[in-house]
């Protein structure tokens, strides 16, 4: 939906209120403005997932590293760390 259909959207809807709630009746919706504010943001920041495993851990952590590159082999290292650790 672009911009301007979801204005013309928010316009219905803030007209249509009137309709649902008494408070509402001499509310309307002539014109509706969007800016960019630097006081608050309006875009909503992406929430993090935690990466915390909340399960018990089923490796084992038993297995040979037989790479020849040495920074991935460091990598495989550190998940086989992580997985005793675990333990």
């Amino acid at each position: 939906m672009e911009l301007y259909s979801k204005i013309e959207y928010l316009k219905s809807i803030l007209t249509g209120i009137r309709d649902y709630d008494e408070e509402c009746k001499n509310f309307k919706a002539s014109r509706i403005v969007i800016f960019n504010s630097k006081l608050k943001s309006v875009i909503r920041k992406k929430r993090e997932d935690s990466t915390i495993p909340y399960y018990e851990e089923r490796a084992e952590g038993n297995f040979e590293v037989n790479i020849e590159d040495i920074d991935l082999k460091r990598i495989f290292e550190r998940i086989r760390e992580r997985i005793n650790g675990a333990n």
